[in-house]
């Protein structure tokens, strides 16, 4: 068994925060000694009294480590003498950042790159990534996020259809294309409803008054008096309170120019919704080739954009613009479906989970984990 000292931002409620702590988890589970090494980058931070790995944790210093994982961007890794020196990072478009801070360098600098997807290592490698390369997923905690009732709905149905959608509210995500595509899809008249969980740079009063400015605006400009109902959370919720956005759904909705994995999808399947996604990027790696458990909608590559809040986009990268009109075809296909033959949506439903528990369940990828830590240290 090894020491390892995970370098990252801890304890913050970012998806990227989030996967930090399950590979923390992950580890433990596997008999390594583990201690963090906090470096706090967003704003808002969670009290690190309420994980339940936080007991777990060992205290040594970087003298007597074997190995240090830094999950972070590379602007922030210090590699140490006589260590491993593991980056963990990802990236969303076809090209890795060269202009404030060459990307590919930085990870060339560090002995070893763990990256999430095989989208990330086919990017990492052509944008000049020479370090050896290991893709490890996310891990999902499918005990957690498990099907479940959900949350009572004002005003709906029990026979109604729930669609759901988790992100921060960026250009990257695409919010525009989401609502656009459900708004002129569906009317008034159909039992569906749509429930959004977003946030800006935070949760914020002033954040929040700018978000449902943004929100506002986005409904108006569909042009529409009447319209069918939006649920918007706006709120920070609680890490153990977040299954229950995706039990309360039927189907989650993704539609973001790019990811490198794409936690809320896999949240969402383990919880059984039935996954649409842009076939783009890494998060179509979570869906099987054959559809059996999801629907990928077509998209077309464009210049990416630069996001506020990070200096790493701009338009001599791409991405990918999900196809709208293809998207609404599938909103309605799966309400259709689950209205008209409940079964087959069922089924569809199971086998979301079941690839959620197959391939990115804490057991199936500390396997992967065990392995490549097995193997770096006998690279030592």
């Amino acid at each position: 068994m090894a020491k390892i000292i995970y370098r990252g931002d801890t304890y913050s409620p970012s998806g990227y925060s989030n996967a930090i702590r399950n590979y923390i988890r992950c580890l433990l589970d596997l008999g390594h000694e583990v201690t963090v090494e906090n470096r706090p980058h967003d704003e808002i931070q969670i009290l690190s009294q309420n994980f339940d790995f936080i007991e777990k944790l060992s205290k040594f210093s970087k003298n007597e480590a074997d190995i240090i994982i830094d999950q972070e961007t590379p602007e922030f890794y210090t590699p140490e003498k006589n260590v491993i020196n593991i980056a963990y990072t990802m990236w969303e478009t076809d090209k890795l950042p060269t202009d404030l801070l060459n990307w590919a360098e930085s990870l060339n600098k560090m002995d070893y790159v763990f990256v999430p997807t095989e989208f990330c290592k086919k990017v990492f490698k052509k944008s000049g990534v020479r370090k050896p390369i290991y893709v490890i997923p996310l891990a999902i905690d499918t005990d957690k996020f498990k099907p479940g009732k959900g949350l009572k709905i004002k005003d709906t149905k029990d026979d109604t259809v729930v669609f759901a959608s988790s992100f921060q509210w960026t250009t990257r995500k695409d919010p525009s294309s989401l609502f656009l595509a459900y708004l002129s899809e569906f009317t008034e008249k159909d039992n569906v409803s749509l429930v959004v969980k977003t946030y800006r740079s935070d949760f914020s009063l002033g954040q929040r008054k700018i978000l449902e400015r943004e929100f506002r605006n986005l409904i108006f400009l569909s042009g529409l008096d009447k319209r069918p109902p939006i649920f918007p959370l706006f709120k920070q919720v609680d890490d153990n309170e977040l299954p229950l956005i995706y039990q309360t759904a039927d189907s989650f909705i993704s539609t973001s120019h790019g990811e490198s994995f794409c936690l809320p999808v896999a949240e969402a399947m383990s919880c059984g919704c039935v996954p649409i996604v842009n076939g783009w990027s890494g998060q179509s790696e979570l869906i099987s080739k054959n559809g059996s458990d999801g629907f990928l909608v077509d998209y077309i590559l464009e210049p990416a954009s630069k996001v506020v809040g990070t200096p790493w986009y701009n338009c001599r990268q791409n991405w990918a613009r999900i196809n709208i009109l293809q998207l609404k075809k599938t909103m309605r296909k799966v309400y259709k479906l689950k209205q008209n033959n409940p079964d087959k949506f069922q089924e569809m439903s199971y086998k979301a989970r079941q690839t959620i528990i197959d391939r990115f369940s804490y057991e199936a990828v500390s396997k992967i984990l065990d392995s490549t830590i097995e193997e770096v240290l006998k690279l030592k």
